[in-house]
């Protein structure tokens, strides 16, 4: 009888973790308002979102009348991790008159997430002024990272944008002036221990 127990319950596992990965999903918001770009990964546990998640449409969309003039000052966009879509996804925001960002994601599988049923992605952020500018170079969020969410801020039309990345431990914070090169994983975790050290000190 014990055995006929333990059956059935490793055979309902794996669609368990099937059905907590609904509730997976990279959040975009491009706020005009705050001058605001933030990616961060998400994980939700609900009937709602997982039915629709379940359906394995690509986005959830929305906008937000901040001021009720009938115009949206921001955007967010759900990104569904069971999207049947295999090629990168793209995604514009308009924060100033003068300045936007391209965002791409690609989804990306790790072992030790695709146990647990989540995602882990690439992110690559284009920054548009006068010229364009890598400012984030394919920097991995999500489970089995260091990283759970970057935000953009910006300064005004033309002066382009500080970067902040979070994560679990401490984050880092490149003020825009100081980027010459573009972030990469390297330079962001190797930014989060130098900070966590010097918290750890004070």
């Amino acid at each position: 009888m014990k055995r006929a127990y333990l059956v059935a319950f490793f055979c309902i596992l794996p669609s368990l973790a099937v059905a907590d990965r609904y509730g997976d999903f990279i959040r975009i918001e491009c706020n005009q308002d705050l001058g605001l770009l933030e990616i961060s990964e998400n994980v939700i546990f609900g009937s709602k979102i997982g039915d629709y998640f379940a359906q394995k449409k690509s986005l959830y969309e929305y906008t937000i009348d901040v001021n009720g003039n009938d115009k949206s000052h921001a955007q967010i966009v759900l990104l569904n991790s069971l999207r049947p879509e295999k090629k990168p996804f793209t995604y514009h925001c308009q924060l100033a008159e003068n300045l936007s960002y391209d965002i791409t994601i690609n989804t990306i599988g790790k072992s030790e997430c695709t146990d647990l049923g989540y995602s882990s992605y690439t992110v690559r952020i284009s920054e548009y002024t006068n010229e364009k500018k890598v400012l984030v170079d394919d920097v991995q969020i999500g489970c089995g990272t260091s990283l759970e969410k970057i935000q953009l801020t910006s300064r005004d039309n033309n002066a382009g944008s500080d970067v902040t990345f979070l994560s679990p431990s401490g984050g880092a914070y490149f003020m825009y002036d100081e980027i010459s090169n573009s972030l990469t994983d390297e330079i962001v975790i190797k930014k989060i221990k130098e900070q966590t050290v010097y918290d750890n000190s004070n």
